[in-house]
């Protein structure tokens, strides 16, 4: 079971900051419908990915951030950090998006990362549609079961 603490002032501000940068490169608007934005993340990881390009840790984590914030906005869902480790040490602590009972979540910037090394497909819209079907795993409370 994931260690989960809300999420810090530094890491909310740092969200914002990395979510404006990824607006301007990927020239969205963060007030759109929230399945448009995933659609166009999932259509800019498959280029970059396709193509091999390399993207730095900033553009990664904006993707990330970008990403999660739409889960919040169209499922209630809440920013978290969460440690899987179970070692309570501060460096294992990431930022993620848990649904309202905290059973389910989701780590954006691993997520985005697997699919850019190819170890996992590109199943962001796939995931974005089944929470909104509601079809998903049924976890205990403050589990924060990964599902991506």
């Amino acid at each position: 079971m994931a260690d989960i603490r809300p999420p810090s002032a530094k890491l909310l501000a740092e969200i914002g900051q990395l979510q404006r940068q990824t607006a301007v490169a990927l020239q969205l608007d963060l007030t759109d419908d929230p399945k448009r934005i995933v659609e166009k993340i999932r259509d800019y990881v498959t280029l970059v990915r396709d193509n091999r390009k390399t993207l730095d840790e900033d553009q990664v984590a904006g993707l990330a951030v970008t990403l999660g914030e739409q889960y919040v906005r169209q499922f209630g869902w809440d920013w978290n950090e969460a440690n899987f480790k179970d070692d309570y040490l501060d460096e294992h602590y990431v930022a993620s998006i848990l649904n309202p009972d905290k059973s389910l979540a989701i780590v954006p910037t691993w997520w985005i990362y697997d699919i850019l090394e190819m170890e996992k497909s590109n199943g962001i819209l796939l995931n974005f549609n089944m929470v909104e079907a509601n079809r998903v795993p049924v976890g205990p409370p403050n589990e924060a079961l990964i599902i991506h």
